[in-house]
């Protein structure tokens, strides 16, 4: 298949599967039902993160990323709850990544400490030096507008993870061997098969609100790819970082 067709056939998938989301989609509070602007959360999000939560892979992390989408919300609720530490990124990366420490959330506040402007109250702001010191992550969790057999997400905003984890791959903070999982409504989940791209950053385990699937795990990139950023980004903190760290190591 040619990169265009690709290009399209994952185009038409997802604009099926946004089509059938709109059944099932709570709106934004700034962006109502615009899938272009965030991914949604839905009835069942909750069992899919107490799904999760029972997961071997999540049992066993303490320190997680997290990403800030909607469909998360119970899962980064009982994440606190139950102690782990978390790390999530700013809408865009506008302003690098925010730490969650569940030590600074009083009891009975965690379901808003896990909205984002509950984590924009009680997180703080970690450079990459924050981020190389803390170590390495032991469970990613990402939303999707759409996932398939594979793992692969797609759809609005999934190139955030692949430039996410390339950042993160570059101060040592993941690897090839860290779980990946991505929570979606059933409506998201399809078995079509599509072409990986190298960049591609896959997801081990898919859980809707009905079921958890297992997809094979595949190498990662061990850098970022700079043809993903676009020009705005280049001005993010992390990236400036990034940039930065790279010019001094190539000029010792």
């Amino acid at each position: 298949m040619s990169g265009d067709s690709s290009m399209n056939a994952k185009a038409t998938v997802a604009a099926n599967i946004a089509s059938a989301m709109e059944r099932h989609a709570l709106p934004d509070s700034r962006f109502q039902l615009d899938f272009s602007q965030f991914i949604p959360d839905f009835p069942g999000s909750d069992a899919a993160a107490r799904r999760l939560t029972a997961d071997t892979a999540y049992q066993r992390a303490r320190y997680l990323f997290v990403t800030p989408d909607n469909a998360l919300n119970s899962f980064r609720r009982q994440a606190i709850a139950d102690g782990k530490t978390m790390l999530v990124p700013t809408y865009g990366l506008h302003r690098g990544f925010l730490l969650v420490d569940p030590k600074t959330v009083p009891l009975g506040h965690e379901m808003y400490a896990a909205w984002l402007d509950g984590i924009e109250h009680f997180g703080r702001l970690e450079s990459l030096i924050d981020l190389e010191r803390r170590g390495r992550i032991d469970l990613i969790v990402a939303g999707a507008s759409a996932v398939n057999v594979d793992g692969l997400r797609f759809g609005m905003g999934h190139r955030y993870l692949d430039i996410e984890w390339g950042i993160l791959a570059e101060v040592g903070s993941v690897h090839d061997s860290v779980p990946i999982a991505t929570i979606v409504h059933d409506a998201q989940y399809t078995s079509e098969n599509m072409p990986v791209d190298s960049d591609d950053i896959l997801a081990d385990i898919i859980v809707t609100p009905t079921r958890t699937v297992r997809a094979p795990s595949r190498p990662r990139p061990s850098c970022l790819n700079w043809k993903l950023i676009d020009r705005a980004m280049t001005e993010t903190p992390p990236l400036r970082e990034l940039q930065d760290r790279l010019k001094v190591q190539s000029h010792p």
